[in-house]
């Protein structure tokens, strides 16, 4: 698979997806009887059912009357139709609740390879699925490889190492893709306003010991459930290691963003970005996410609000003794 070939196939649609994206309805994410952690296996069934494990997958979580899953979800169809990626499976999960326009829609838009509704959102959850549109590449053993925006330079590349894998790298093999960040030059250069209107640089927000970003929105259940644990969780950051907590609030707009946190009982300062430069530039591509920066910025933690792996991580970085960053939440693994 030659990457010039797949590039023509899908110029500007990376670009869009990064600019914006349509977010799943704002709710408590146990408001339907699900777990706020399904177990893995659920993702392997979901494959095994759908005769997928085996074989690298493209999969794209959308919405249909959203211009950018549109975009995705066509893309896919011409991959596919044509065969440019060699081995490669593709699958559309629909998680509008409208189902009179998502059979509309797939009646005059057929794909020729699997579309899942998912209304309730069970897919979304099982999958860590946030905001949409997002593709995820899962490799033949079921393990999530890659999630973001459409791989436009990578798709063939990766999907030819993943058809050779012969054995099963894990769960926790790290994901194809994450940029490589570096915490001080980001730090110094991303200056946001505050909930009051005050703007500086998040470098001027560093602890003596060093600080922690939680980045977030407001209609994302899993933001809500990771801003819900910062009360205990940034107090014991404070008293262990003198490490700064801070809010950062992603592509929601400003009344948004005032409107939601006034609502919070939080103690930490909170910023935020209306647009997407923030989410662009630190490699954002759920939420929460995590970033614990030791006193000179340099990034020890960049994952979802998992607290336990956070505290293992600072203990690591910092010098800890062991046991020194134990929170009483437990946090969300999604985001």
């Amino acid at each position: 698979m030659r990457r010039t070939i797949l590039t023509t196939c899908v110029i500007g649609l990376t670009a869009l997806m990064l600019t914006c994206g349509c977010r799943r309805p704002a709710d408590d994410p146990n408001s339907s009887g699900r777990s706020n952690d399904p177990e893995p296996q659920n993702a392997i069934s979901f494959l095994q059912t759908n005769k997928l494990l085996g074989k690298p997958v493209l999969i794209e979580f959308g919405m249909v009357g959203c211009e950018l899953s549109d975009k995705g979800f066509k893309t896919m169809i011409a991959l596919h139709k044509d065969g440019l990626v060699a081995g490669l499976e593709y699958a559309r999960v629909e998680t509008s609740d409208d189902a009179e326009a998502v059979d509309a829609y797939y009646k005059s838009n057929p794909a020729g390879f699997l579309v899942a509704k998912d209304p309730k959102g069970e897919l979304a959850d099982v999958f860590g699925a946030t905001i949409y549109p997002v593709f995820l590449l899962i490799d033949k053993f079921g393990n999530t490889r890659y999630m973001g925006g459409f791989p436009e330079d990578d798709l063939g590349d990766w999907s030819e190492m993943l058809a050779a894998e012969e054995s099963n790298p894990g769960s926790n093999t790290p994901r194809l893709g994450v940029k490589e960040l570096n915490g001080p030059e980001l730090l110094a250069a991303t200056k946001l306003p505050a909930l009051d209107g005050a703007e500086q640089a998040l470098s001027e927000y560093m602890g003596p010991g060093g600080m922690m970003l939680v980045f977030a929105d407001a209609n994302c259940p899993y933001s809500g459930h990771a801003i819900r644990d910062l009360p205990s969780v940034s107090l014991t950051l404070k008293k262990a290691a003198l490490i700064r907590t801070v809010v950062v609030n992603i592509t929601d707009s400003e009344d948004k963003v005032k409107e939601y946190y006034a609502k919070q009982k939080l103690s930490v300062p909170v910023v935020y970005d209306v647009g997407s430069n923030v989410r662009i530039n630190w490699d954002v591509q759920s939420v929460p996410t995590i970033i614990l920066c030791d006193a000179q910025g340099r990034i020890a933690y960049n994952g979802p609000a998992v607290w336990a792996d956070v505290g293992r991580a600072g203990e690591m970085a910092l010098g800890l003794r062991p046991g020194s960053l134990k929170f009483q939440a437990r946090g969300t693994k999604f985001g």
